[in-house]
Parts: C-alpha cells; sequence; structure tokens
C-alpha cells in the first residue's frame, strides 16, 4: 500500500478530490435530531491506475501470500458472502478496500501512515479470517421511548435501542422511515429493537430457498420478517398502547458485504407513527413476557400461539370491525381448543363467555360482566362474518353503559390480553391446560382437580 500511494501521489498529486454523493446521508446531532447532509467521497478515480500497480514488485508476492495462506486463499476470486448476500472477492478489491487507509480526510490527501494501514487492516483481516461475521436484524418502532440510557437488553442478542446513523440512513432510503413535514427525523422517530446474531460465512454457496417460518424470536433468515411481530407482541402484552412497525432491515456488519441490506415492509402506512413510552419498571415485565413466548410449553400449546398471533394482528388493523374479528378469533382459539370434534361444538357462544368469565381475572369486572362483555363481543363478531355492519351504533359495555365501538373493542382487547398473560403462565404449570377436563375443573373446582 505504501508503494500503491507512492505511485497515485507521483501520477497525480497528493491531493484528493471529494465529490457530493447523490442521496443523502442522515447523521445524529447533539440535539438527538437525526438530519440530512450530502456526504462527500474521495474520488481517486482508481481505475485510471489500475495496470500500473498491478506491476508495482511488491504486487505478485501480495498475491502468493494470499495464495499460499489456507484460510484466504479458498476465500479469493470467490463468492463470499451470508444470510443469502455474496460479493466477490479478490486482490483488485483488497486494495480498494484499503486505499481508504491512504486518505486523510481532514485535509483530502493522500498520506501513507503506518498506524492507519495497521488500523484499517486489522478491521479487514478480522472478517477475513472470521468463520462467522455478524448479521443485524432491525424491528423499526416508530414512537418507542424508554427511561434512562440506551440500550436496553430484552434478551440475549435482542436490544431496545436508538437506530443509527447508517441504520436511518438505510431505512429512509427504503421508505420505511419516511420524515415528517420538515427534513428532520426525532429521537423518538427512530426507536427500533435490534437483533444480532453471528451467521456462518460461505464461500460460493447456494442459498437455500425453502420456507420455515421457525419459532417465536428464533427465525430463519427469509423469515426474519416475523420478528416484527414478535416484537410487536410482547410490548402489545404488556398494556394497551399505540405501537406500530413500518418494517425490518436486515445487513451483514462487515466491509464484505458492504451495501447488501435487505427490507420489508409490514402492511402499514410507512407515516403511521406510533406513541408507545416504556417506564423503567416495565423492562423486567417486558423480559419475563418475552421468556414466557419462548418456553418449550408454550411452543407445545400451539393454540395459544395461534391466539396470541390474532391478538396481535387486531392491533395492525385499520378497520374496527376488523379488529373486533381478530380479537374473538384469538378468544375462540385460546377458550376453545378442545372443541375439535362435531359432538364439542354446541353452544360455543355460551360456552366461550362462561370460559373467560372462570379464567381472567380482572379487578374492574365482576365475573358475570366479563360473561355479558363477552357474549356481546361474541354477537358482534357472528354480525360482522355474516355480512352485517356495525356502522356508528352504540353497545352496552358493563358499568359504562352505551359506548362506541370503538371503546368496546378496547375493552375486549385488554380481555384478551389479561387472558393471554394469563394463559402463558397457566402453560409453564399445568399440563392440560386447554384440555376439556381443565375448563371442568374450573367449573367444578372441588370435583376435578387441575392437573
Amino acid at each position: 500500500m505504501r508503494a500503491v500511494g507512492d505511485l497515485l501521489i507521483r501520477e497525480r498529486g497528493s491531493g484528493v478530490d471529494m465529490l457530493e454523493g447523490d442521496r443523502d446521508r442522515w447523521v445524529r446531532s447533539s440535539d438527538g435530531i437525526f438530519r440530512p447532509e450530502k456526504p462527500r467521497h474521495p474520488n481517486l478515480e482508481w481505475f485510471r491506475y489500475k495496470d500500473r500497480s498491478d506491476h508495482l514488485p511488491t504486487f505478485a508476492p501480495l498475491v502468493e501470500a494470499i495464495r499460499a495462506d489456507p484460510i484466504l486463499n479458498p476465500q479469493l476470486e470467490a463468492m463470499i458472502g451470508a444470510g443469502g448476500g455474496a460479493t466477490r472477492f479478490d486482490v483488485d478489491r483488497l486494495v480498494l478496500v484499503m486505499l481508504r487507509a491512504l486518505i486523510d480526510t481532514d485535509r483530502a490527501a493522500l498520506e501513507f501512515r503506518e498506524d492507519r494501514f495497521k488500523s484499517r487492516w486489522e478491521a479487514i483481516a478480522r472478517d477475513l479470517y472470521a468463520n462467522t461475521l455478524n448479521g443485524v436484524t432491525v424491528v423499526l418502532l416508530p414512537g418507542l421511548t424508554v427511561p434512562g440510557g440506551l440500550p436496553v437488553d430484552l434478551a440475549p442478542s435482542f436490544e431496545i435501542t436508538t437506530l443509527t446513523d447508517s441504520e436511518v440512513t438505510r431505512s429512509v432510503d427504503s421508505g420505511l422511515l419516511v420524515p415528517w413535514l420538515t427534513p428532520l427525523i426525532r429521537d423518538s422517530e427512530a426507536g427500533a429493537v435490534r437483533h444480532t446474531r453471528r451467521l456462518p460465512k460461505e464461500i460460493n454457496a447456494t442459498l437455500d430457498l425453502s420456507i420455515d417460518e421457525g419459532t417465536f424470536g428464533q427465525r430463519p433468515l427469509l423469515s426474519t420478517y416475523l420478528l416484527a411481530d414478535d416484537v410487536l407482541l410482547v410490548f402489545r402484552l404488556l398494556r394497551a398502547g399505540r405501537l406500530r412497525s413500518p418494517g425490518v432491515i436486515q445487513y451483514i456488519d462487515s466491509w464484505l458485504l458492504e451495501g447488501n441490506i435487505n427490507f420489508y415492509h409490514r402492511a402499514t402506512r410507512s407515516s403511521d407513527r406510533g406513541e408507545f413510552a416504556l417506564a423503567a419498571s416495565d423492562i423486567h415485565e417486558l423480559r419475563a413476557v418475552w421468556t414466557a413466548l419462548t418456553s418449550s410449553p408454550r411452543q407445545a400449546k400451539r393454540f395459544v400461539a395461534a391466539s396470541a398471533r390474532r391478538f396481535n394482528m387486531a392491533s395492525d388493523r385499520y378497520s374496527i370491525e376488523d379488529s373486533l374479528v381478530d380479537l374473538m378469533i384469538a378468544s375462540e382459539s385460546l377458550f376453545l381448543s378442545d372443541a375439535a370434534a362435531p359432538a364439542d361444538r354446541g353452544e360455543l357462544g355460551f360456552r366461550l363467555a362462561q370460559r373467560a368469565a372462570l379464567f381472567v381475572d380482572w379487578s374492574e369486572y365482576s365475573r358475570r360482566e366479563i360473561f355479558d362483555l363477552v357474549t356481546t363481543a361474541y354477537r358482534l363478531r357472528n354480525t360482522i362474518v355474516h355480512g352485517g355492519r356495525l356502522g356508528g351504533k352504540e353497545v352496552q359495555l358493563p358499568r359504562q353503559g352505551a359506548v362506541s365501538i370503538s371503546v368496546f373493542r378496547d375493552a375486549v382487547e385488554e380481555l384478551m390480553r389479561r387472558a393471554i398473560r394469563k394463559a402463558l403462565n397457566e402453560v409453564a404449570t399445568v399440563r392440560n391446560f386447554g384440555d376439556r377436563e381443565y375448563w371442568l375443573a374450573r367449573l367444578f373446582p372441588s370435583a376435578t382437580p387441575l392437573t
């Protein structure tokens, strides 16, 4: 690199032309606000001098050293990748990447410095000699605020955080994050959960396109978009609130795949900001909910997972009627999981309301009031799915009288939030949770013990 630097300085001088980029780069200021700026890139016109640098006396020994290295040799002139993306690695690319070590950006000048070269090479060699690379998946959560300093650990390899400058830039470029009226992005709009894991570095590998959704919090590469649903569910089970995610970005944090990025748009407007403020005391509870959702017993009870999924979907619906139907499907999954045989399907609405009343603990409502609430919700669900319209009609909510459909829907959501949270605890302690005998034990506690 010293020889290449001498060649460039001799041929074109030590000055470096800094060209303005076409696309904005977003940078966070000291006030916590991200602002766009035009990046400036050095223009060395390397292609003009490539042939001459290839004939430098030190070039051939460099190639020989790489070919003699048992780790580097298989990577030379191969497609190197991780997580589905791949780029070609050869000596020219290595030299091109190392050229940055010659540039003093403060003075816009070429200058070989041993310390700068060593620092650059250590960073490059780290990924060349590694068997794995950092794969990063970021779930955007605009409107999420957390007291105190960030990041905060949510689970192993998951952290509640703020987007970095490069992540904001990638999110804006992909259309996932749209600045509001002015070209500014506040800290509160850059909330996120970041998942970092080590991925195998692959050489000339064939991409596996088989679809496997994995399990909660453990999503294969082609299904990492489901992490948005996983993350949203944890927060939404904590308490009511308006939390949205426009989507997910995924990249490999390595110069080897610099510029490779995948993004996934969820079925929501990117400009639809949430508003969800966590308290310091919420963090412990969030971790507990995450642990419960990833536990083996919960994974075995698929009806609990189905109920949680429908509960989550309800919060993303634009239509209040669709949201109410999803919530009632969630309740049927949870409370009627044993009603598979035709003989068990009689009086489903009554059985659903009865079991919800026996199960859900809610100090604001009595068991009878919970029964009435679910009975009304089930009647509204039937009206909607059979083609009826609720329109602007009001419905009766226990202790509040006539309320709007929106207020009633919120009450059903809170009911299901409490039900699913309790179900997650029951799954871990009661072997026959959800079976017919379990519900009989709830109905006749002295005659049929829980197991």
